[in-house]
């Protein structure tokens, strides 16, 4: 549920230890935190509000307001994309190192347009990590939330409606060093993914191959491992993310091999699909 305040100030002072995760509430003044990086302490508010009358009392919101000792900024909504209902906005804070914002903005059908790891820099926030660009075009739609902080390292799970596999969940480690934020590894740990039989969802991990799909001994090459025809069928090994391009690794009896990611910008057909018992949603 959305919590809106205003004129509230609150100040919930804290040690900082390795990392520590602060949750906000929408409307409140925040006074204890440096958010800026020069060791003061900050006046800081995050409040999800509506620019548009359309909107208005309706229970939707198409920006949030992010106010640091009185400079406003506004991170909108683009285009025709839905407004949110609900914004989750938290703050970690770090030993030696300036504090993140993470902001995730449910819209219907759990959609979220504004979903990111931020960073303030030169009077503004910032994007370290856009959630929702994740995978580049080999995605429909990309969605994260950080599960789990350590140290300098948070993990981050996705929801993917992935052209190649359809809607999956995996999780990337991100490492936070010199104001920057980069994935531990390439590889993406699988948690699930989903086929279907008779139209429903039933657990099963085997994909049944669409069309011929050829596998290879490395990523991106190195020969051919084996070729999936069609009516084979498959489950997924592993997930790696490199150099902008997706690779997935597939087992098929005793025989393994990687194939080269499905990359599409509009919405895949069924003749297109490489494996039949998905679903696109």
């Amino acid at each position: 549920m959305l919590i809106l305040g205003l004129g509230l100030i609150k100040t919930h002072p804290i040690s900082a230890a390795s990392s520590i995760p602060v949750d906000l509430k929408t409307g409140y003044a925040y006074t204890y935190y440096d958010v800026t990086g020069d060791g003061r302490k900050d006046n800081f508010t995050v409040k999800a509000v509506s620019l548009d009358t359309y909107y208005t009392g309706d229970g939707y919101y198409n920006a949030v307001y992010l106010c640091v000792n009185g400079k406003g900024q506004y991170i909108k909504l683009k285009n025709m994309q839905m407004p949110f209902f609900s914004l989750k906005a938290r703050l970690y804070i770090f030993d030696n190192a300036r504090p993140l914002l993470y902001l995730s903005a449910t819209s219907d059908n759990d959609h979220k347009f504004i979903n990111g790891i931020l960073r303030y820099k030169n009077g503004r926030w910032k994007y370290l990590l856009d959630m929702t660009k994740a995978f580049g075009d080999y995605k429909d739609y990309a969605r994260g939330e950080v599960i789990d902080n350590s140290g300098n390292n948070l993990k981050v799970r996705y929801e993917v409606m992935c052209w190649t596999i359809g809607f999956c969940r995996l999780d990337y480690t991100y490492i936070y060093k010199n104001g920057v934020l980069k994935p531990a590894s390439s590889y993406g740990k699988i948690i699930d993914y989903r086929t279907m039989y008779n139209g429903m969802y039933n657990g099963d991990r085997t994909l049944v191959a669409n069309k011929s799909i050829r596998a290879y001994k490395k990523c991106g090459g190195g020969g051919t491992s084996f070729v999936l025809r069609k009516g084979n069928k498959a489950v997924v090994q592993k997930w790696r993310y490199t150099g902008g391009r997706l690779y997935i690794r597939l087992k098929c009896g005793s025989k393994t091999g990687w194939i080269n990611g499905q990359k599409q910008k509009n919405f895949v057909s069924s003749k297109q699909q490489w494996f039949s018992n998905l679903l696109y949603v």
